[in-house]
């Protein structure tokens, strides 16, 4: 490969490389969480006072999380509104954190039931 061929290829290709680094660290950083298993149990989809709502995250992501405050989990064009009510560090599972939350709307349980895979975003 000549001199002058090489040059091209390296000023075409670095910027699709940085513009592909940029989004592949983008996507590193968001997190994504899984629901806990507990919510996928029989209970009454009228009140989730006796469910637990939970999910796990990777600890990555643990510094974005803070308590009390409100968070969206959005999958496929849905968002359900949720609030934050505790973060634990298992010691089972030592690159995972479990998030307890509460949903803002009662009524998002249905939706919350029929999705386990969520992008976790702040509210606003």
């Amino acid at each position: 490969m000549s001199k002058r061929r090489l040059c091209i290829a390296l000023l075409l290709g670095s910027p699709v490389l940085s513009l592909a680094s940029l989004h592949g660290w983008q996507w590193y950083q968001t997190p994504r969480v899984t629901l806990s298993q507990e919510l996928w149990q029989p209970a009454s989809s009228a009140s989730t006072g006796d469910m637990d709502l939970s999910f796990w995250t990777e600890k990555r992501h643990a510094h974005q999380l803070q308590l009390s405050k409100d968070f969206v989990l959005q999958s496929h064009g849905s968002s359900i509104g949720i609030r934050l009510t505790s973060i634990s560090y298992p010691s089972l599972y030592p690159s995972k954190v479990r998030v307890g939350f509460e949903l803002i709307e009662q009524e998002d349980i249905e939706p919350l039931s029929q999705q386990q895979n969520f992008v976790l975003r702040p509210l606003g």
